[in-house]
């Protein structure tokens, strides 16, 4: 067997992989007596099929699957052993027929292969990126003070009810303004008036009093919500129907209502039960500043990565890419599809940007020696799930939670995948702005969204 490249240009070549009779005759041999244990057929005991029958029903078959399986493994072999960093997939020149795989005993492959342009990836000290510090201010640090009241309000009794109040009692269906027989009844039903649709049913619960009695249409106070009312009321969504012109009395037997925590010994030891330096509200703020920090440190890291893959894509703009070969790549891979040259064309030219971006990133990470340890790869995969959560309001989800959450996602392989390539990103962001010169520049919060939200640039959270 013998295997060789020939380099047409920078960035294209045709590998050839020579294949004789001595190279693969053994392997389709064994194949054959593998294949002759299982056949099952008419005339013979299963697995003592004359070996001649087999190899002429078979023997076309594993020929080509044994020479296909050989070529792979030679031609991949020397990909990885000269370091030739390919594009896409080697694309075969022209295939072989039946009839000549039958009927030649020596082969010979030729592959077209797209090869990665050459890129710089030199920095130093001249060369200059925009490097984001985001300040905190007393008014953001105001506002996380206010989002911990919030998260935190406790519960009190009260006498009458006040907008946002929560109201338990008593339900029971009305017939002619007395509880019907056999009707529907529940009791420590929990409403919520403020979001009642109807605004004349809300308004009867203003300022009402415990162990009053209200009649409520409740069909029109939630404008037949099939979920709302099944729920409300205990009853089967088919059965809401039922309930349209219906009076219900609800008899009040408590009015909750939330309010803000006091700021004391047990508000500290409980909310910042992990951080035993916060024991009053100045702590609490310092605390507050110095996560806030951390955080927007994190963020300013993200957008020199941005920018730092922008600098050096800019720097390589002259870099050329064997189009024509990724076109014909492509479409042999949306060939159910039925992508046109032209739909090749144009996601080609789309994926380039990323395609830069991909191979700057693995010759930084191969130069700077750059590979995030599972230690690291757990972090970012707690950061990740923590940041999901509190999109759905759990912001303070259980760690084990948290922990069994970012587990299942480094076992999956495109999670993990995308963890892994975000994890060297950070590291790799790190490491660049001790090589190059940073033009610092300081921006509030405000600030700071509006530029990320003008050029287009996606959550680092979810990044």
């Amino acid at each position: 067997m013998n295997v060789n490249i020939k380099y047409t240009d920078d960035v294209q070549a045709v590998l050839t992989v020579e294949l004789a009779q001595q190279d693969y005759e053994a392997e389709v041999e064994k194949s054959l007596r593998s294949h002759r244990s299982k056949v099952d057929m008419p005339g013979f005991r299963k697995g003592h099929v004359p070996l001649s029958l087999v190899k002429k029903r078979f023997g076309l078959a594993v020929k080509i699957e044994e020479i296909n399986r050989k070529v792979g493994e030679a031609m991949y072999n020397y990909i990885r052993e000269e370091k030739i960093h390919v594009l896409g997939e080697p694309m075969i020149k022209q295939e072989y027929s039946d009839q000549d795989m039958e009927g030649l005993q020596d082969f010979k492959f030729d592959f077209d292969v797209a090869i990665a342009p050459k890129l710089d990836i030199n920095l130093g000290k001249e060369d200059k990126i925009v490097f984001y510090n985001i300040s905190v201010s007393d008014a953001d640090i105001d506002e996380q003070v206010q989002h911990i009241r919030e998260q935190n309000k406790v519960s009190v009794d009260a006498d009458s009810y006040e907008e946002g109040d929560i109201v338990k009692g008593r339900l029971t269906q009305l017939e002619n303004g007395q509880p019907k027989d056999g009707g529907i009844e529940k009791e420590n039903a929990v409403l919520f008036p403020q979001f009642m649709k109807d605004e004349t049913e809300k308004a009867k619960f203003a300022s009402v009093k415990r162990n009053t009695v209200l009649t409520l249409d409740l069909y029109k106070a939630y404008e037949g919500n099939a979920f709302e009312l099944s729920s409300l009321l205990g009853i089967d969504r088919k059965e809401v129907e039922r309930c349209k012109d219906v009076e219900f009395a609800f008899e009040i037997a408590s009015i909750s209502r939330k309010k803000d925590p006091e700021f004391n010994e047990e508000f500290f030891k409980t909310v910042f039960a992990e951080q035993e330096d916060v024991t009053d509200e100045a702590s609490m703020r310092n605390w507050i500043r110095t996560d806030m920090e951390r955080q927007l440190r994190e963020e300013g890291d993200y957008k020199f990565q941005v920018d730092m893959y922008k600098y050096l894509a800019d720097k390589n703009q002259s870099a050329v890419y064997p189009l024509d070969l990724l076109k014909r790549w492509y479409a042999n891979q949306k060939r159910d599809e039925k992508k046109t040259s032209e739909d090749a064309s144009a996601e080609v030219d789309k994926m380039l940007p990323a395609l830069t971006e991909s191979l700057l990133r693995d010759k930084l990470a191969e130069k700077y020696d750059v590979k995030p340890n599972k230690d690291e790869l757990m972090a970012l995969a707690r950061k990740i799930t923590q940041a999901r959560f509190a999109q759905y309001g759990l912001s303070r989800a259980p760690q084990d939670l948290i922990d069994k959450y970012a587990a299942e996602m480094l076992q999956n392989r495109e999670q993990s995948e995308h963890v892994y390539l975000r994890a060297t990103d950070m590291l790799l962001a790190r490491r660049i702005q001790s090589e190059v010169t940073l033009d610092e520049k300081t921006l509030s919060q405000d600030e700071y969204k509006d530029l990320v939200a003008k050029e287009n640039i996606e959550d680092s959270a979810e990044a």
